[in-house]
């Protein structure tokens, strides 16, 4: 493996994400519990104007799961955000006013230029 400069992956997280074409709303959940104790989610848009790229998933996923003897993917979008941006399984992802929910975010790349999370259309 090639180490690079710091210096060289700066500029490559910088010039990624200048090339990122949509923005997105990334929120977190939080329970209001009602004087019933029934937990009702309510989701708080955490951090807004995310630049973002959404794709649909072709035949490689990061996340599958077997269905009737077959290997099906458990993840409808991969979206790429900047390297910096936080972004777990816990938020849902709003784009183009379409909720998703984060299934995963890939981690472990040898040059961590974006991060990249596996969506799935909310319900």
């Amino acid at each position: 493996m090639v180490n690079l400069p710091s210096g060289v992956l700066a500029n490559m997280r910088t010039a990624v994400a200048d090339l990122l074409p949509d923005t997105c709303t990334i929120q977190t959940r939080t329970n209001t519990v009602s004087a019933l104790g029934e937990a009702t989610p309510t989701w708080t848009s955490t951090y807004t104007s995310v630049a973002c790229r959404l794709d649909p998933v072709s035949t490689v996923s990061m996340y599958e799961s077997v269905q009737a003897s077959r290997i099906v993917s458990d993840s409808d979008y991969t979206l790429t955000v900047p390297y910096t941006q936080t972004i777990d399984a816990t938020m849902r992802v709003l784009v183009g006013g379409t909720a998703y929910e984060v299934l995963g975010v890939d981690t472990g790349k040898s040059w961590a230029v974006t991060r990249r999370a596996s969506l799935r259309r909310a319900v």
